[in-house]
């Protein structure tokens, strides 16, 4: 391969276009394949609350089909898991719980080549998600190009990290807030399992304007379809609709209760 790394997620980005997609929780590379051939723009492997352990991350992203971009949440901001997932072919991170700008700027170190950051080099799998007709790029090429190719994202989940928000954003290297709204909930004592409050909406929406302010794209999981499309009116730019595993208990539930003979109705319950 002869020619630019392409990253199919930050140019739709790039373009002012809304993206949507699926938590993958599920360590299966066949529900990889199954969910890229459902129209996401990308899909996120959740190995911080799903079911998956690093071989099933390696499986995961190779089982996702182009044009759909492969991110991976990880279980926490460690150098080891940022190195795991982007040398497994990771095109962008998820990566829970930056409260402070120390703990951002120790990420964007983990995540970048020299001279941007301080990753190491030798990984052999990390090129073929970048493949085009076939092709992957050589590890030069990918040494030379993936600052460029990665997009990076950090979790806004609680009131500390709220109360960070502006030094966080302004850090080169983040790209996008991302918005965890059940632990930013609970951290401000108002749990969403119990509905939304004043209190949340307005640290969301703190959180959503800062993002703006800074030039970031900003990014929010949701609890239902409806609840993405609100998302996507208030000009979100990466909306999660939830994850399969949501997806599967919802409609599980729901065909149980229309068979039996009770309400039409879909499930109301806020699921993850």
């Amino acid at each position: 391969m002869s020619g630019q790394i392409q990253n199919k997620l930050i140019q739709t980005l790039r373009a002012g276009k809304q993206t949507f997609g699926i938590w993958q929780m599920i360590n299966s590379p066949a529900i990889s394949r199954t969910l890229s051939l459902l129209g996401p723009d990308w899909i996120c492997v959740d190995c911080e609350h799903g079911n998956i352990d690093d071989a099933g991350m390696h499986e995961a992203i190779h089982n996702i089909r182009a044009p759909v971009t492969p991110l991976v949440r990880i279980p926490d901001n460690q150098n080891v898991y940022v190195k795991r997932a982007l040398d497994a072919g990771a095109q962008g991170l998820c990566v829970p719980m930056i409260n402070t700008v120390e703990q951002a700027k120790y990420l964007v170190d983990s995540v970048y080549f020299p001279p941007k950051g301080k990753r190491g080099l030798g990984s052999p799998y990390s090129m073929a998600s970048y493949a085009s007709n076939g092709v992957a790029p050589s590890l030069g090429e990918y040494f030379f190009q993936a600052n460029d190719a990665i997009l990076l994202m950090v979790q806004i989940e609680t009131a500390e990290a709220v109360e960070n928000v502006d030094a966080i954003a302004a850090l080169e290297g983040v790209h996008m807030l991302m918005v965890g709204p059940f632990d930013l909930s609970n951290s401000l004592g108002v749990p969403l399992v119990r509905g939304e409050t004043e209190k949340l909406k307005d640290a969301i929406a703190k959180i959503k304007a800062t993002a703006d302010k800074y030039g970031k794209w900003t990014g929010i999981y949701s609890t239902s379809a409806e609840d993405a499309a609100r998302r996507a009116r208030e000009g979100w730019n990466f909306i999660a609709l939830g994850s399969e595993m949501s997806f599967l208990q919802a409609g599980i539930v729901d065909g149980l209760r229309v068979a039996r003979g009770g309400e039409t109705a879909k499930s109301k319950e806020v699921t993850y």
